[in-house]
């Protein structure tokens, strides 16, 4: 009797055991357990404390928009390897800097997910009803390449949902994020509950990565970009020997195939050399950014951006047909002068144009031109129009600005923007002898390091220009900008900071980043580097350009650049390959100043201002038995 007992208590004891693992929360049994339990796994979904999720609790606009950007990866990654440049500006009053939901809530803008409100706020703290899920569920989706149609919907409350939400719901249905009550109604104001959003993010994320059973689909397209299904296959190369020019190849809603068209980030995404992608990758980019399109494969897709071919994640790019969609970034000649205006296929929007320095000779007033590197244009049937390049964005840094700390503090007073409300004069009044210190110092232009200070820190307005000092975003990195960014005792502190820095480890041929002491594109310059904006470079430049114009035009042009036209190019100390060589110029199309050239051993050679600062005195093959090395740099003058 005692031996049956044992073995009952011992049963019994098994029986309460097993389920302790989960029994001390509070969603054991829940109706979306399953769901909440994918996403704490993740790391997507935090508990208050210890067991206690709250399954059933109401869900804030910045709760749901946090739970989005971390279940679609959207936020940057920081490394070593990738150095992010960032403003910490709020975009809305009520989201300040700090605050923990400040960086997801900016991404979440940035890629269209969410809007804010007519007054300038966001409403962090504002329940988010079911109808304001699904246009946010939907936005989401969409900004990561889902195609969807809409359902018809019969709801008995039909009528409660907003108009402006119902293509929507439409649609959220259609994909089957969302569902209607058992009684038959939506319940569109109702507010969303933990469990719920937890359902519908899981959902979008097997739309987003479907499971691997599906079969790849041939599809033509509406008028109104939407699929038309006309075959399926139940492999990616067969479906992809079976299109046409019109057509795509699609895996579960998702376009994996076409023939024509562009690829654009649908998160930070990281470019690299080869196509398996095991390399740790030669550049990043934010989101929204247009690529040229040349292939896919299942494993990766390759494109262009500045002048090198790369490779990236089918995942971390939306596939959009010509067919689909011809919008695209331009370039335009007004006046004199070059405008840069850059369209984000995920948000479908344009920016503002950007001024970025004088326009070519070849280009036609108020005709939209196009370029992937900002040098060689085409016209809008795809012939070539000419190549320029634009001088502040392709001459090297180490080249002192004629310019004096009082021309400077000249500019950055009378062109401080008057829209920086609050501030009645320029807060980087004053600067100019810290910039043309750290110039004769470090060898950095003075006329840069003040663009770059504009840009980075919104003319010094910026919190952490204000409250830290920090005029160039140093360690302001995404997920926490302002908490991260280094404080400094003033701003001179941080122009030297920066200073020292970017001539060690971007001008320097020895520096870790160095790609040509430019500020560049995605191919050559800083901008490899430096920032995610794939037009960061070109739009310090623009500065460099407002300011020298203001100040006399004494700057631009006034330097001969050349570009290496080649992967290696050995800078020598002396003309003739007998010269010891002082560095190599590792990528093609990095540009140089030039002063002369000569001819030895039936060569052309340059004489060029080096970028390594212990020699500025060095030479290159040019051209000759062995190739053209060297390429002239055609100023847009």
């Amino acid at each position: 009797m005692k031996r049956i007992f044992t073995v009952v208590a011992a049963v019994f004891m098994l029986l309460v055991n097993v389920p302790l693992s989960f029994a001390a929360d509070d969603i054991t049994g829940h109706y979306f357990e399953k769901d909440m339990r994918t996403l704490i796994e993740k790391g997507i979904m935090k508990g208050y404390e210890p067991g206690v999720y709250k399954p059933d609790a109401s869900v804030t606009r910045a709760e749901f928009t946090a739970f989005i950007v971390r279940a679609l990866e959207l936020e940057p990654v920081h490394t070593a390897e990738f150095s992010v440049a960032n403003l910490a500006d709020s975009k809305f009053s009520d989201v300040k800097a700090g605050a923990w939901y400040y960086s997801a809530i900016n991404t979440a803008v940035e890629t269209g997910i969410v809007n804010g409100y007519p007054d300038g706020s966001f409403k962090p703290g504002k329940e988010i009803s079911r109808q304001e899920m699904a246009v946010m569920a939907i936005r989401a989706v969409s900004s990561k390449g889902v195609l969807s149609e809409t359902a018809k919907l019969t709801f008995k409350d039909l009528a409660e949902i907003h108009p402006s939400y119902i293509e929507s719901v439409q649609r959220a249905v259609y994909l089957k994020l969302m569902s209607g009550n058992a009684d038959g109604t939506f319940a569109p104001l109702s507010m969303t509950t933990r469990g719920q959003t937890a359902a519908v993010i899981n959902r979008m994320m097997n739309l987003v990565e479907p499971p691997k059973s599906l079969d790849y689909k041939v599809a033509a397209f509406n008028s109104d970009g939407t699929p038309n299904i006309l075959k399926e296959y139940d492999s990616f190369e067969t479906a992809k020997a079976n299109i046409t020019d019109k057509q795509a190849v699609l895996y579960g809603n998702s376009i994996v195939y076409m023939k024509k068209g562009i690829a654009a980030a649908n998160k930070f995404t990281i470019i690299h050399n080869r196509a398996d992608l095991s390399d740790s990758g030669r550049t990043y980019v934010n989101t929204g950014t247009e690529f040229n399109y040349f292939d896919a494969t299942e494993k990766s897709v390759k494109i262009q951006l500045g002048d090198a071919l790369g490779y990236v994640s089918p995942e971390d790019v939306n596939l959009i047909p010509s067919v689909v969609s011809n919008e695209r970034s331009y370039y335009k000649r007004t006046g004199k002068e070059l405008y840069h205006t850059v369209y984000n296929p995920i948000t479908k929007a344009y920016s503002p144009a950007t001024l970025i320095g004088l326009a070519p000779s070849f280009m036609a007033e108020g005709q939209e031109y196009y370029s992937w590197n900002g040098v060689h244009f085409t016209t809008a049937s795809g012939a070539t129009a000419g190549e320029a390049y634009t001088y502040f964005n392709f001459l090297p840094l180490h080249v002192k600005t004629s310019y004096t700390a009082e021309d400077i503090d000249s500019f950055l007073t009378e062109k401080f923007p008057s829209t920086y409300k609050g501030f009645q004069t320029s807060p980087l009044a004053g600067t100019g002898k810290d910039f043309k210190e750290m110039e004769a110092k470090y060898e950095v232009n003075a006329l840069y390091l003040m663009a770059h200070a504009i840009h980075e820190s919104a003319w010094g307005t910026s919190p952490i220009a204000q409250d830290k000092k920090n005029l160039y975003g140093m360690k302001a990195y995404d997920g926490s900008p302002y908490e991260s960014a280094t404080k400094y005792e003033s701003f001179r502190d941080s122009i030297e900071d920066a200073a020292k820095y970017i001539a060690q480890a971007y001008q320097s041929p020895k520096g870790s980043y160095y790609n040509g002491a430019v500020l560049g594109n995605k191919s050559v310059g800083m901008n490899v580097k430096y920032a995610s904006d794939p037009y960061w470079g070109e739009r310090i430049a623009g500065h460099m350009y407002r300011a020298d114009l203001f100040l006399g035009s004494k700057d631009i042009n006034t330097q001969k650049l050349a570009v290496s036209n080649v992967e290696s190019l050995n800078v020598r100390s002396g003309y003739g390959t007998s010269y010891g060589i002082i560095y190599e110029m590792k990528i093609s199309g990095i540009p140089f100043v030039y002063t002369e050239t000569a001819q030895k051993d039936g060569a052309l050679w340059y004489k060029l201002v080096s970028d390594e600062k212990t020699n500025r005195s060095g030479h290159v093959y040019g051209k000759g038995s062995l190739g053209t090395f060297v390429k002239e740099a055609k100023l847009a003058k």
